[in-house]
């Protein structure tokens, strides 16, 4: 009796091993950053769902809110969002949305960096060689890029 209940132990732990490997390396987690900051002129919200599996991130979605009363200064800065973002446009997998509604300059923006022309994504911007490592972007850096611009991040 005794050795059958030192080898259905056994068993359970080989199959508690077994699953907790399988659900860290096999599984997909999630990055979440907010950041905001509120002054006597605007107010910035923004949030950032970063997708990543073995470390390694394949997709980020940012939602920035910025909100003004004056309209020229709402206007001067969906432009210049549109001139950041334009020459992202001939790049597959990286898709973005500026919309100006209700005082409100609201950009989306979604990397699929599984898929994203990792070659011409640096040519666009050299400076986004800085966050990638063998040409690919680990969760850490971009946790330590989100954390010193001010931004609280959790995992789910």
């Amino acid at each position: 009796m005794k050795k059958i209940i030192i080898i259905i132990t056994t068993i359970f732990l080989i199959l508690v091993s077994i699953l907790t490997i399988y659900c860290t390396k096999y599984r997909t987690n999630k990055m979440i950053c907010t950041y905001s900051t509120t002054t006597d002129v605007y107010a910035i919200k923004s949030k950032y769902v970063v997708t990543y599996k073995n470390k390694i991130v394949s997709n980020i979605y940012t939602e920035e809110i910025f909100t003004n009363n004056d309209e020229k200064s709402l206007k001067d800065y969906k432009s210049q969002l549109e001139n950041l973002y334009q020459p992202y446009s001939s790049l597959n997998d990286y898709d973005y949305e500026i919309v100006l509604k209700d005082n409100q300059v609201i950009s989306k923006i979604n990397i699929n960096y599984g898929k994203i022309d990792i070659e011409k994504f640096k040519k666009i911007d050299t400076s986004n060689s800085k966050i990638l490592t063998n040409n690919k972007v680990k969760i850490n850096t971009i946790k330590k890029i989100y954390k010193n611009n001010g931004a609280r991040c959790i995992y789910r």
